[in-house]
Parts: structure tokens; sequence; C-alpha cells
């Protein structure tokens, strides 16, 4: 008996875990008018849940930011559209850039 309910909390948690790690990261996108990325025009957010918001406009240029729901490691970059995908490029100034954004991730 006490093995079933060992198993059967092992199973459980394994199950949890499993959930918490399998949820999809939020993307956060603010978009710049140009390739200085200092004057942000938008913004768009997929949440953790699946939902999605934006705000003002999009442009081919964006500060890209994903930030795990679970709990782990996020990520940003800047990226430029070139007309078929987007592409990371370097910043020209990271810390002007982070203080021009229009929308901060909450996870």
């Amino acid at each position: 008996m006490r093995s079933r309910i060992g198993i059967t909390l092992s199973l459980l948690l394994l199950l949890v875990a499993a959930r918490i790690y399998s949820l999809p990261p939020e993307l956060t996108d603010n978009y710049y008018s140009d390739n200085s990325y200092t004057n942000a025009v938008g913004w768009t957010d997929r949440m953790c849940d699946g939902s999605f918001a934006s705000g003002g406009s999009t442009s081919n240029w964006r500060f890209h930011e994903i930030t795990a729901c679970g709990g782990g490691s996020s990520g940003a970059s800047c990226q430029e559209w070139d007309g078929t995908r987007w592409i990371s490029v370097e910043c020209p100034n990271n810390e002007v850039t982070i203080q021009g954004r229009l929308r901060i991730p909450v996870g």
C-alpha cells in the first residue's frame, strides 16, 4: 500500500513538473521607428497563458524579449526584418534601447 502511494505521488509530481516546463515563453516585442532603436512606436506581447496584447504600430526593427513562464532562463536581442524573417543584430546602444521600451515583460 505504501509503495502504491509513493509511486502515485511520484507520478503526480512528475506530471506537474512536466506541465510547468512545457509552458511556452512570454514573448514581448518593442518596435522602433528605425535601426537606431531609440524611438519606440509600438509593442506586442504573447503572455504565458497564450493571450495576446498590443499597442502602437509595428515596424521592421524590434527589441525581442523572451521570458520563461515556468522559471528558468530568458533572453533579448535587437532584430531587423529582412523581408522574410527576423534576424538578430547588435543593438546600437543597448542601454538606450532598454530604457526606450514601451512594454516590459511581466513573466
